[in-house]
């Protein structure tokens, strides 16, 4: 910044303000007339301040540069000014071509592992997976040590033809007998052993429910009476009135009055005797007769087998079974030699049935499956891969079937090509 004084003393030039002075820090002699335009910035002039007007008659002489001043206090800032309106939003421009993808850049190295996530909940239960194939069957463990033999229990009804087993009695063939509350069949002439464990008996059903409980007894008499409480004492007799005044003798007139009775004592009751203690209890009754026995239910049941080989001419054709081995009941009628089991009785029926699969000419799936009225039975299809022909694959199934009276039923084949060995089947009513 320059500094001027005028040849009539002056002070420093101070910044520019507005006229008369003309921003010169001199005062005017004679008073400054305002040029036209407005005094311009100060500048460095030989015989003025510098601002466009004189500075009295007297050049100016630039005098030294002074040492710069301490900067002042930073001033007030001004109020805010009112916000201008929006302006009109311009058009918009038009995109640039996008620039050429730059090189991928290195890989940055692998940032430290994270700590580890709550345990996220538990997801829902997937399908269940196919059934696997059957395992191969194991060694035949020892026989266990026989167990005791329970009680027997009494017959049920329906058989008039069994009796209880006697050891000392001759059987024949087809005779039923009772042992150990089940009832078993004869299979031979003058059989050997004991129904149970001689191949000479079959089991035919087992032994019934236990019967109801009987009914329970009267109950036993009254005890006697305890003796009566001591009787209370008896309570304080009352005092007695005074005697009325005796009238004076007189002559003989008419009698004087009776004097006042005196006032009844007191009636006192004497504190009520204690509870006698409580009699014995009677004797408890005697128990009640045993109920009768409860009937055994009615056995409804068929089993059937062929043990010969078979072969079916095509998928879903039914096995035959050539022997019934046992049929009790008539809720079920099957043919020997047929494939068809008839359910004569609306119900629900156990059914069970395995059999020896195998293919002579080739390997791969065996199976079989029950039908009932034609329809595939839920659950029953089993199935398994032989790998060398002629392999036996066992198959073996038990389910629950709810049966309309007629229905028919039957153990089918599922492939073809296919041989099936050592077939049963069993049908039991439990309804």
């Amino acid at each position: 910044m320059n500094i001027y004084r005028c040849t009539n003393p002056c002070d420093l030039c101070p910044p520019p303000t507005i006229p008369p002075n003309c921003g010169c820090g001199c005062h005017p002699m004679p008073p400054f007339i305002p040029p036209t335009p407005p005094c311009p910035p100060p500048m460095p002039t030989p015989t003025g301040c510098g601002c466009g007007c004189g500075c009295g008659n007297s050049p100016v002489v630039p005098g030294a540069t002074g040492p710069q001043g301490n900067q002042g206090l930073q001033g007030v800032p001004g109020p805010m000014g009112p916000t201008g309106p929006q302006g009109i939003q311009g058009i918009q421009g038009v995109r640039g071509p996008t620039g050429v993808t730059g090189p991928q850049g290195l890989q940055g190295s692998q940032g430290p592992q994270g700590p580890c996530g709550p345990v996220g909940p538990q997801g829902p239960q997937g399908p269940q997976g196919p059934q696997g194939l059957p395992g191969a069957t194991g060694a035949t463990g020892a026989t266990g040590a026989t167990g005791a033999t329970g009680a027997t229990g009494a017959p049920g009804p329906g058989l008039s033809t069994a009796s209880e087993f006697n050891p000392a009695a001759l059987y024949s063939e087809g005779d039923l007998v009772f042992y150990g509350g089940s009832l078993y069949m004869a299979n031979r002439n003058a059989p050997t052993g004991t129904p149970g464990t001689s191949a000479d008996y079959s089991l035919v059903s087992v032994a019934g429910p236990t019967g109801s409980t009987g009914v329970t007894g009267a109950t036993g008499a009254t005890g006697a009476t305890g003796e009566a409480g001591p009787t209370g004492p008896t309570g304080p007799t009352g005092a007695t009135g005074p005697t009325g005044p005796t009238g004076p003798t007189g002559a003989t007139g008419a009698t004087g009055a009776d004097g006042a009775t005196g006032a009844t004592g007191a009636s006192v009751t004497g504190p009520t005797g204690a509870t006698g203690a409580t009699g014995a209890t009677g004797a408890t009754g005697e128990a009640g007769p045993t109920g009768p026995t409860g009937e055994a239910p009615p056995l409804n049941a068929l089993y059937a087998t062929n043990a010969s080989s078979q072969s079916p001419s095509s998928n879903g054709d039914g096995l035959t079974f050539d022997t019934n081995q046992v049929e009790e009941g008539t809720a079920i009628s099957h043919t020997a030699s047929s494939d068809t089991f008839t359910l004569n009785d609306a119900g629900i029926y156990e059914v069970s049935y395995s059999t020896d699969a195998t293919n002579a000419s080739s390997t791969g799936a065996v199976g079989a499956q029950l039908t009932l009225q034609g329809s595939a039975v839920p659950g029953s299809a089993k199935s398994g891969t032989i790998t060398t022909a002629n392999n036996l694959m066992p198959l073996a199934a038990t389910v629950l079937v709810n049966a309309s009276a007629g229905d028919e039923l039957k153990l089918t084949m599922v492939g073809t090509g296919l041989s099936y060995t050592n077939s049963s089947m069993m049908i039991h009513k439990l309804d």
